[in-house]
């Protein structure tokens, strides 16, 4: 858990969808040849790009208590 002063959990940046996918590999891009960035370079990103943002967020995030449909 990050502890931070201003609250960025909207963001989602998690892999379960194609559109996570999608977020995650144009975001490596601004990065060629490094895999060491971290998540205040990704929230600069961000700001400069805030068209990012939208690849996925149509996403509804999930909670913990949430039941995944398909597996029934």
């Amino acid at each position: 858990m990050l502890d931070y002063e201003k609250d960025y959990g909207w963001h989602r940046w998690t892999v379960d969808t194609a559109e996570d996918l999608e977020l995650l590999r144009a975001i490596y891009s601004h990065f060629p040849g490094r895999d060491d960035f971290g998540w205040m370079e990704i929230l600069d990103l961000f700001e400069r790009e805030p068209e990012l943002a939208q690849i996925n967020a149509e996403i509804k995030h999930k909670k913990g208590t949430d039941v995944d449909e398909r597996s029934k």
